[in-house]
């Protein structure tokens, strides 16, 4: 009888772990993970932007998080913002990006979404 107690609780326990991981993995896929979405390099191949959509969009017909972000030649990151694209529930992709204009010590990235255009300035200094 000890020991069928000893493998009902074992069993029970790997049911609750594999149960606590299997949401915990939806959390951070729903949440969190990062997908990068477009990618462009200024005109001098001096910098990189990059755009990733951050966890999935809101369901059934809410806005995707996202972040922008600024990288130099060697990948170390020099500026990033975080922002919200209205998409009404559909994955980012890269026509939500209207224009990216790169100048001397700034890009501009114009994104558009369902509820309209929105501009985001970030800095080139190192």
């Amino acid at each position: 009888m000890k020991i069928f107690k000893r493998i009902l609780i074992s069993i029970i326990l790997l049911i609750l772990i594999s149960v606590v991981l299997f949401v915990s993995l939806f959390i951070y896929e729903d949440q969190f993970a990062k997908r990068e979405v477009y990618r462009e390099s200024s005109p001098n191949g001096e910098f990189v932007f990059v755009l990733y959509q951050v966890g999935q969009p809101g369901w059934p017909f809410g806005p995707v998080k996202a972040q922008i972000k600024i990288l130099n030649s060697e990948g170390k990151t020099i500026d990033k913002e975080a922002i919200v694209i209205h998409t009404d529930g559909a994955q980012l992709n890269e026509f939500y990006i209207d224009e990216v204009c790169w100048s001397d010590n700034t890009i501009e990235v114009v994104c558009s979404g369902e509820d309209g255009t929105a501009s985001y300035v970030l800095e080139l200094d190192e």
